[in-house]
């Protein structure tokens, strides 16, 4: 990941989601439980990560059916998108 880029969004399942969004819906698909859930997006997708053995600084090692993928702020200015479910701009 970029370190020096602010995270903007993420990818899962073909579909763009705000960071809240995102946890909502991996709570929502049982994914991750409640406690997790209360957790900071990144927080929460990095101990997901541990537990699935997902390299999380390479993308290119997971697909985003199976793992969210990070929207940069950089790259959302250049292909503006909205969150599937509250529809902000991500």
């Amino acid at each position: 990941m970029k370190a020096f880029d602010s995270i903007s969004g993420y990818v899962y399942k073909a579909e763009t989601y705000c960071p809240r969004c995102m946890r909502r819906k991996l709570y929502h698909d049982g994914v991750i439980d409640k406690t997790l859930k209360s957790q900071p997006t990144e927080d929460m997708l990095d101990l997901l990560a541990d537990d699935l053995k997902i390299n999380r600084e390479n993308e290119w090692s997971f697909e985003s059916d199976f793992f969210p993928k990070v929207i940069f702020a950089s790259d959302a200015e250049l292909v503006p998108d909205f969150c599937k479910e509250c529809e902000k701009f991500v």
